[in-house]
Parts: structure tokens; sequence; C-alpha cells
């Protein structure tokens, strides 16, 4: 069995009228599986099961719901050596996920490195 990260993204939809913004949460979760593809099809099934619909949700004062709209992407694991990198369980140090991006300037990563709003552009990711 291997390790995987499963980042799945949920979007926020109004339930009446027109939607002016679309917030996103992409939630990283921590899977074992057989075989990538067990490992893409468990984080679909848990990505349906964490939608929320209920009458309490608001996005800007309006009711709304939760909806899974994907997996983005499915990273096998990476433990620390001497650890097996993918197959033993995770423990302090293993690589959990990673995202590749790239920005247009030196004064772009030190914005981003302290976490302020900064324009990238997400490389395309082994997707499994």
């Amino acid at each position: 069995m291997s390790w995987y990260a499963a980042s799945l993204i949920f979007v926020f939809r109004v339930r009446n009228g027109k939607q002016e913004h679309f917030p996103v949460w992409e939630n990283v979760y921590l899977l074992e599986a057989q075989t990538d593809q067990g490992a893409w099809k468990k984080a679909e099934e848990l990505g349906r099961t964490e939608q929320v619909d209920e009458e309490s949700l608001t996005v800007d004062e309006q009711p709304a719901s939760l909806h899974f709209s994907g997996v983005r992407k499915l990273i096998t694991i990476q433990n620390p050596f001497p650890a097996d990198p993918d197959g033993a369980a995770p423990s302090d140090r293993s690589e959990i996920t990673y995202s590749t991006f790239t920005l247009n300037t030196e004064e772009d990563l030190k914005r981003l490195v302290a976490g302020d709003r900064v324009a990238l552009v997400y490389e395309e990711e082994n997707r499994r």
C-alpha cells in the first residue's frame, strides 16, 4: 500500500440568482491505496461525501452550497531516507505535497514568501 496526498477542489455556489465570484477551497487529504487509480477513485468518493448542502451555509449573505469540483492532483508521499520512499506510512519529514508554478519577478518571489498576494502561473503537474 502507498500513501497519497489528494488535492480536492470545492466551490461555493449560491442557490438563487447570479453569482459574482466563486470562492474555492483546495483541501488536501491523506489517503492510503494499492494503486494510483485506486487512490484517485478514493479521492473522488471522498470529495462527493464532503459536499455541504445545509440551509445555514451562505455566500455574501445568500443561501449557498459547497460542491465538489474534482481532484486537482494526486501525489505519492515521499518519505525521508532510509524509509521506503512511498510505501511506508508518512512520518516526521515526509514530503506530503508540492506545487509547481512560475513567478515573473524577484519581487514577486519576496511577496510570495511573505504571504502577500502575487500573480503566478501554476504549471501542469503530474496528475497520475
